[in-house]
């Protein structure tokens, strides 16, 4: 199978190397701070691309009201709290610890 495209980046890649096949360190960092840069750039535009569209977005909508999921959410804070509560009195009355150290 012979791919034209894949040869040119063969043939792209070979001149890019030198000619004895040392390595070369300014020609090697430009390439790797190219390559960021370009990968950088890229990074924000697509951030940005996709910041514009969830601005434009709609918003979701809910089912409940406001005061009723304050008032669920209420319900479930205190829910947390009297059960924290129940274990604390339960800690400091029945239950023991037990130092292993001694």
């Amino acid at each position: 199978m012979n791919i034209p495209r894949l040869e040119n980046i063969t043939k792209i890649l070979k001149k890019a190397s030198s000619g004895t096949g040392s390595p070369n360190p300014q020609r090697d960092w430009i390439y790797l701070i190219s390559v960021g840069c370009i990968a950088l750039i890229i990074s924000v535009v697509l951030s940005y691309v996709w910041s514009r569209t969830l601005d434009e977005a709609p918003a979701a909508e809910t089912t409940t009201s406001p005061s009723e999921a304050k008032m669920t959410s209420l319900e479930t804070v205190q829910e947390i709290f009297s059960t924290r509560a129940t274990a604390r009195q339960k800690y400091e009355s029945t239950l023991h610890f037990v130092d292993p150290s001694q």
